[in-house]
């Protein structure tokens, strides 16, 4: 729960502070990804989507989207023909790329997923598999690089806390550097130091204090100062 208002709270303050579609896309995983853990797969999507959105121009990082919203999809027993689109859309993408490892791991997941669902389209997507592999010498069984092109696609990675970072030394965040300068060694704010922030952080710290039953200003102090 706190790490899913912790992205919440970072979403909201990125947003708020302007900053670019990269690094709003990033907070976005992270946030699906907490949602995933919690098997929470219909919200994981909707992040999923808010990163596409975000990520457009990409054709790698699209395609590892889409796979993980086909993946989000079936673990919430949404129709198969939802997550039939999802592939589609990722196998665009992989072509898109030019990338064939990326082509045959798309078909390789998406191939395993109709097996399980006992699509009538199986054959057709193992033909594409084995045309695929045959032109470049691989075994379609085999994996052939597909770890190396993951690696390539960890744009798409939900990052660690410490990557996430709004900014240090940007102009628009002085004010916080000189208004929490000597904050860090009490941790304590009160409410009239959180009225500095931008509207929409401030917002987000009482509506996530009501929910987590804590006060705004020891939300602030648990996710900004410490």
């Amino acid at each position: 729960m706190l790490s899913s208002v912790f992205y919440v709270l970072q979403l909201k303050g990125a947003e708020a502070l302007g900053k670019p579609a990269r690094e709003l896309a990033v907070i976005h995983v992270s946030l699906a990804a907490t949602h995933t853990d919690l098997r929470q797969h219909s919200e994981a999507v909707e992040h999923y989507r808010q990163e596409l959105a975000l990520r457009q121009g990409s054709p790698t990082e699209e395609c590892s989207t889409w796979l993980n919203i086909a993946t989000a999809q079936e673990e919430s027993g949404c129709a198969f023909e939802d997550m039939e689109g999802s592939y589609t859309a990722a196998s665009h993408c992989a072509q898109k790329s030019g990338h064939t490892r990326l082509q045959k791991r798309v078909l390789r997941l998406w191939l395993a997923a109709q097996r399980r669902h006992g699509s009538s389209q199986t054959d057709d997507t193992e033909a594409r598999l084995q045309e695929l592999c045959a032109a470049e010498g691989w075994s379609p069984d085999g994996s052939d690089g597909e770890d190396e092109e993951e690696e390539e696609m960890d744009n798409s990675e939900p990052l660690d806390d410490s990557d996430v970072v709004l900014s240090d030394s940007d102009d628009d965040l002085e004010g916080y550097d000189k208004m929490v300068s000597g904050k860090r060694k009490t941790g304590r704010v009160s409410d009239l130091d959180l009225l500095q922030f931008p509207p929409a952080i401030i917002s987000s710290l009482y509506y996530m204090s009501s929910r987590c039953s804590v006060s705004a200003s020891s939300l602030f102090v648990s996710f900004f100062l410490l």
